[in-house]
C-alpha cells in the first residue's frame, strides 16, 4: 500500500490504556510526511529538469537537419552555377565546398559535444532519481519497521495488563467479595 504524505500526516490511532504519548506519535507522523513531501517534489523538480534537456536536445536536432537541408540547397546551387559557367563555377564550388565542410564539422563538434553534455546530465538526473528512490523506500522502510515495532510493544504491554488485572481478580476473589455480592470491580493502578 503506497502511503501519501497527507495520509501519513492525517492517520489517526486509537488510544489504549497505557498506550504511547498522542503528541510524541503526532510529531513523528509530522515529520514523515513532511520528508516524503520533500522527496516526492525533489523528484518532480528532476523530472522537469529532464524534460526540458529533451525539449533542448530536439531543438538541436531540429538544427542539425535545418543545416543538413541548408548544404543540399547549396550543393544544388553550386551544381546549377557550374552548368552556365564552368571555370566560375569551379571557383564556387570549390569555396562552398570548403565552407560546407568548416560548417558541417563545426555543426558535428557542437552536435556530438551537445549529446555529451545531455547525456552527462541525462545520467546524473537518473542517477539522483535513482538515490532519491533508494532513499524514499528506505524511509518508507524504516517508517514501516518503527509503526510495526511500536505495535509489538502495545501488544505486549496489552497483555500484560490484561494478565495484571486477571490476577488481581483472583487475589481479590474471596470471602469479603461473598459478602458484598461481588457487585465492586478491584481498583487498578498506573504500574
Amino acid at each position: 500500500m503506497k502511503l501519501s504524505p497527507l495520509e501519513v500526516k492525517k492517520q489517526e490511532f486509537k488510544t489504549k490504556m497505557r498506550g504511547y504519548d498522542p503528541q510524541e506519535v503526532r510529531a513523528f507522523l509530522e515529520v514523515v510526511s513532511r520528508d516524503m513531501e520533500d522527496t516526492e517534489r525533489e523528484i518532480r523538480e528532476l523530472y522537469e529538469k529532464m524534460e526540458e534537456m529533451q525539449k533542448l536536445l530536439d531543438h538541436y536536432k531540429e538544427m542539425e537537419e535545418t543545416i543538413k537541408s541548408a548544404m543540399m540547397t547549396a550543393q544544388k546551387a553550386a551544381e546549377d552555377m557550374k552548368e552556365n559557367a564552368q571555370r566560375e563555377a569551379e571557383l564556387i564550388v570549390e569555396k562552398a565546398r570548403v565552407q560546407a565542410q568548416e560548417i558541417l564539422n563545426e555543426a558535428h563538434n557542437q552536435h556530438r559535444e551537445i549529446l555529451e553534455s545531455l547525456e552527462e546530465t541525462k545520467r546524473r538526473l537518473e542517477n539522483d532519481i535513482s538515490v532519491l528512490e533508494r532513499k524514499r523506500r528506505a524511509i518508507l522502510e524504516d517508517l514501516y519497521n518503527t509503526l510495526n515495532l511500536h505495535l509489538s510493544l502495545v501488544k505486549e504491554e496489552f497483555e500484560k495488563s490484561k494478565e495484571y488485572l486477571r490476577e488481581k481478580e483472583e487475589q481479590d476473589v474471596g470471602p469479603e467479595e461473598e459478602d458484598t455480592g461481588g457487585s465492586e470491580l478491584p481498583e487498578t493502578g498506573d504500574q
